[in-house]
């Protein structure tokens, strides 16, 4: 079905750096200020909704990102 084709999708994007916060909304890892349990703040401030289900997911996969952006630089 429909999900099947997100889940996928999201899988996909996941690969060049794209989280998926919520349903219909899909984020660019490296454009996240902060992240807290009810929203993901932009580095641009804009909000967008996390939900519970997604939560873990944004963190760790932000907080791999920000890892490698640390190696990198030192």
């Amino acid at each position: 079905g429909l999900g099947d084709v997100y889940k996928r999708q999201s899988e996909r994007l996941e690969r060049y750096g794209f989280v998926r916060t919520h349903v219909g909304y899909i984020v660019n890892i490296r454009d996240i200020y902060s992240i807290n349990t009810k929203r993901v703040l932009l580095d641009d401030r804009t909000p967008i909704p996390v939900s519970r289900k997604y939560t873990e997911h944004v963190r760790e996969m932000h907080a791999k990102y920000v890892r490698r952006m640390y190696h990198a630089i030192s």
